[in-house]
């Protein structure tokens, strides 16, 4: 088995510590980079940090609180818990679809 196809199925998992870009965490909330926007603009998402005029970035360690604090909270969600660890390349859509 090559290298590329190990990584494949490797389980991804958002970084405990640090700083991501929408793309990086996108992959394991329950919603669009436009919701994801929209959220943040009502105060319902963690506010992000502005790097530069063009590097948005979120502290894994808030997005990881926001995680778990709607996932007990809202118990019909279940994508939410689902995207908390996703396989690289598994087309994951929202609804869980």
């Amino acid at each position: 088995m090559s290298t590329l196809m190990k990584a494949q199925s490797v389980p991804l998992q958002l970084p405990e510590k640090g700083f991501g870009r929408a793309k990086d965490i996108l992959p394991f909330l329950p919603f669009s980079k436009t919701e994801l926007w929209r959220q943040v603009k009502n105060g319902k998402f963690v506010k992000p940090i502005k790097l530069s005029a063009g590097i948005t970035c979120w502290d894994y360690a808030l997005v990881h609180n926001w995680l778990t604090s709607h996932s007990t909270s809202n118990q019909n969600n279940d994508d939410v818990n689902q995207r908390h660890s996703v396989v690289v390349n598994e087309k994951v859509c929202e609804g869980g679809k």
